[in-house]
């Protein structure tokens, strides 16, 4: 490893730098390190400015990540509530309906299957206004809810 390191500083063309970078990582970063020392103060400036902005574009890119990641959650959390919400209406109707006559399946899956708020309040409304489950199904299903 010191000989590699001593390979460096005594090498004299671009051959002997090839054929020592080949052998180690460190010497390889060392070695484009020296490159970079070695250019113009005007090309050093160009470089530094690329490599600045690499780097930017790099914390961008984790931001925008990190942001997309967060608002994903928040809108995973508020479907959440809504579906949740849906779910305990749907029941409320259901109970509601079993207490009035008997419930089909297909009648329970529809509204079961139901996430539209506001349906299901006003289904909810008329399942409390309806004397029988036919009534209800009738009042709900004929107006195309």
């Amino acid at each position: 490893m010191i000989d590699d390191w001593i390979r460096l500083f005594n090498a004299e063309n671009e051959e002997d730098l090839t054929m020592i970078k080949k052998k180690s990582l460190g010497i390889a970063e060392a070695i484009e390190t020296l490159r970079e020392l070695s250019l113009g103060r005007r090309l050093r400036y160009y470089f530094e400015m690329r490599q600045k902005a690499r780097r930017d574009r790099w914390a961008e890119d984790a931001y925008v990540r990190e942001e997309g990641i967060a608002i994903g959650r928040a809108e995973g959390k508020i479907e959440g509530k809504i579906e949740g919400k849906a779910e305990a209406k749907s029941e409320d109707i259901l109970e509601l309906l079993e207490d009035k006559g008997v419930v089909s399946k297909e009648l329970r899956t529809r509204i079961m299957n139901q996430k539209d708020l506001n349906i299901l309040s006003r289904w909810h409304k008329l399942a409390a206004g309806s004397r029988t489950t036919a009534e209800f199904e009738n009042a709900a299903f004929l107006k195309n809810s």
